[in-house]
């Protein structure tokens, strides 16, 4: 469109907001980075980042901001005791925005940690997979095996008066038939949801500083490209593209988080179990976050062979308490003058604890063969050192 620069716009933009134009060192500045992930999502989605690219970016806000942001949750898994509130959530979400969200979706079966693919299919689709998902398992109850899948699925179509869904059944049909578990009961296979898009998280940051600035158009009546952002703010819904941004964050706040069951202190290991009903299953960020570690730091425990996810980036809790307590490592000969039960505090690193004792980390390693500390080392060089001991050890030292 002639004469319109929105590209140009919102760096004028990000200048007002009191972002780098220029670094000291003279690398890449905040005004550009911004620019360059925009540019990049056009690239992703356009094939071009020139300005008919950001126009249309533009006026697909509300489709990329979304499904970027549900992108984050990398995959789901849906089971009996939590597919209502997943048929909830997906409906929320389709029906705050009345738009198809750009998202690829993979659906596969999940039965005795055992996985078959079903099918590649779109965010629209998904509803419809996971409701009959949860046909099945209402029809299935206790009784019917996974060997038993056809009787199952007959008796379904038959609740159908208008012509059941014939795609989504004989999908399933042919996924199930492959498991070897066939003396499972159906009522225990998990559906296992997971996205394919690579929506990064700088993508996602890019997205919602640029949908900031559309949401706050500079006002110049003398400006096409300003009249042009008021038009499509007013044909936009900002409220609805909000209501759905929350929809998302309060399943990330509600759903997949652990609770814990045993606190660390001095003398008990941390236990956690799954806050929402997956089967005990855990997210890797969760799993990251109950460890006190970076998440880059727990893909290199898999990548190295020491702690694995059962599947995708998914942890069972029974595995993630015996991992917690075999490197949770007590003092061999406790110190009677310490309180051992304290809990929620901060545990030392090796670097810390050196400095408080006065001592190098060669030595505190030393202490720790010798079984002197009471320490957890759920990344191999990271271990965390419980504080009252090494208070009690700067006045006493062994």
């Amino acid at each position: 469109m002639a004469g319109i620069n929105i590209r140009d716009s919102y760096k004028q933009w990000l200048i007002k907001q009191g972002l780098k134009t220029e670094t000291p060192s003279k690398h890449s500045s905040t005004v550009t980075e911004y620019l360059r992930r925009i540019d990049r999502i056009c690239d992703k989605h356009y094939k071009s980042h020139d300005a008919t690219a950001w126009n249309k970016l533009t006026k697909n806000i509300q489709a990329l901001l979304i499904s970027y942001h549900e992108c984050q949750t990398k995959e789901y898994l849906i089971n009996k005791q939590n597919i209502d509130a997943f048929l909830k959530y997906f409906n929320d979400i389709s029906n705050s925005n009345q738009i198809n969200l750009n998202l690829k979706v993979k659906l596969s079966f999940i039965s005795q940690k055992e996985s078959q693919f079903i099918t590649i299919t779109t965010f629209k689709e998904l509803i419809s997979f996971v409701l009959v998902f949860k046909g099945i398992l209402d029809i299935a109850k206790n009784i019917s095996k996974l060997s038993e899948i056809h009787d199952v699925l007959t008796f379904y179509k038959l609740t159908f008066s208008n012509g059941a869904p014939e795609r989504q059944i004989s999908l399933y049909q042919n996924a199930i038939e492959k498991l070897s578990c066939g003396d499972s009961l159906i009522e225990n296979l998990i559906l296992h949801v997971e996205y394919m898009n690579d929506y990064t998280v700088k993508g996602l940051a890019g997205l919602n500083k640029f949908y900031t600035f559309l949401s706050n158009p500079p006002a110049n009546d003398n400006n096409r490209t300003s009249l042009h952002l008021v038009k499509l703010k007013k044909d936009r819904d900002d409220d609805k593209i909000n209501n759905c941004l929350i929809i998302i964050s309060g399943y990330r706040d509600n759903f997949m988080k652990c609770l814990t069951q045993t606190n660390q202190t001095g003398s008990t290991a941390l236990q956690i179990k799954a806050h929402f009903q997956t089967g005990g299953y855990l997210r890797a960020d969760e799993v990251a976050s109950a460890f006190g570690i970076d998440p880059k730091t727990l893909w290199r425990l898999k990548k190295d062979g020491l702690f694995s996810p059962d599947f995708g980036t998914f942890y069972h809790e029974d595995r993630i308490n015996q991992y917690l307590q075999e490197h949770f490592h007590r003092a061999q000969a406790p110190y009677p003058d310490i309180d051992y039960s304290q809990k929620n505090i901060k545990w030392h690193n090796r670097r810390d604890a050196a400095k408080k004792l006065g001592v190098t980390e060669k030595t505190i390693l030393n202490y720790t063969k010798k079984g002197l500390l009471t320490y957890t080392d759920y990344a191999p060089k990271a271990p965390r050192y419980y504080p009252p001991e090494i208070e009690f050890l700067a006045k006493n030292n062994p």
